[in-house]
């Protein structure tokens, strides 16, 4: 479950191989897309966010109405197409205009990986528990929050440890 790049020859998960490839060239084209005005480059992401979100919304209930018969959630089977690969290539875009170092940020990017590992243990931990009230964006925005925050928690004390230092 760890590898993000299981599958990528025929599987399920082979958009992750782009999409970090992707985000490799991206970062290479940096200063090449801050060249562009900042006002331009904001109004073309965002356009780009809105157009490619509606276009994800009637993807969903086309999937929904003709294809599957069935609700066809837009978030998690959405990863590999076209509209949110484009999302992510806006939102980074419009990130480039961040120049306020943020302490929290910066140490939840460093600790990324052990984040990853361990976020599953909270999620399996709680989520059968609350199931009941899982059903509003608002409570789930929290609860993300809650497991991001008690898995950067843990991936630092983690980070302690001599061996697993390495992993996380």
């Amino acid at each position: 479950m760890f590898n993000l790049f299981r599958g990528s020859y025929g599987g399920m998960y082979g958009y992750s191989f782009v999409y970090f490839c992707t985000g490799g060239l991206l970062y290479g084209y940096k200063e090449k897309i801050l060249s562009v005005s900042a006002y331009k480059r904001n109004l073309t992401s965002i356009l780009g966010i809105f157009i490619c979100c509606f276009g994800l919304f009637i993807m969903g209930v086309l999937h929904s109405r003709y294809i599957k018969n069935e609700i066809w959630d837009i978030v998690w089977n959405g990863y590999d197409t076209i509209f949110t690969f484009l999302n992510v290539i806006f939102i980074y875009t419009l990130c480039l205009n961040h120049k306020k170092e943020s302490k929290l940020i910066k140490t939840i990017s460093i600790n990324t990986m052990g984040i990853y590992l361990v976020h599953n243990i909270f999620i399996n931990l709680y989520a059968p528990h609350i199931t009941d009230i899982m059903k509003n964006i608002g409570f789930n925005t929290v609860f993300a929050i809650i497991v991001l925050l008690l898995s950067l928690l843990l991936s630092v004390v983690l980070k302690k440890i001599p061996i697993i230092k390495n992993i996380v």
